[in-house]
């Protein structure tokens, strides 16, 4: 979820593998990410022991898993795990508590409305360029100005749904 968007909850810099158990990847980039406070507090020092990574017990890393195959998002904003990672990854981080699920539908919500609202604006702005050659020349000044409010709402609307992210 874009931070933005997100609990009023601050974001900080999670180190995958924990530095007490990997001092030498203290300040590598790739083990680090941006998380929210309560991922980062949640997750704290965990890392799976020889028990748990046989049972596939560990945190899903979102650039060295394909998500998709541990986690989910489901429509009504609950966190589906599909996999043993999954799961454990949803229980530790706390992912279905019921205010980050009002958190993933209000999100889920504001970015349906959107592209409504943006599907709805592209079809009527089309629709009045289709008229416009069909009408004379002193109706164009008005028309114009109708699509150029129209454009101008289009424009924002898309800069939303650019900041909200697929």
């Amino acid at each position: 979820m874009p931070d933005r968007l997100s609990e009023h909850n601050y974001y900080a810099v999670e180190h995958y593998k924990p530095i007490h158990k990997f001092p030498e990847l203290g300040v590598k980039y790739s083990n680090l990410f941006y998380s929210c406070g309560t991922c980062n507090t949640s997750k704290g020092t965990f890392w799976p022991d020889e028990k748990q990574r046989a049972a596939n017990i560990f945190v899903t890393n979102p650039c060295g898993h394909q998500m998709h195959k541990h986690l989910g998002i489901l429509h009504d904003g609950v966190v589906e795990p599909s996999s043993n990672a999954g799961r454990w990854t949803t229980d530790l981080l706390l992912l279905n508590e019921p205010s980050r699920i009002d958190c993933r539908l209000f999100y889920l919500n504001v970015k349906k409305k959107t592209e409504n609202t943006n599907s709805e604006l592209r079809n009527t702005l089309n629709s009045l360029k289709q008229k416009k050659e069909s009408i004379t020349t002193d109706d164009h000044i008005e028309l114009d100005n109708d699509i150029a409010k129209l454009q101008k709402h289009l424009d924002e609307t898309e800069q939303i749904l650019s900041h909200i992210g697929n």
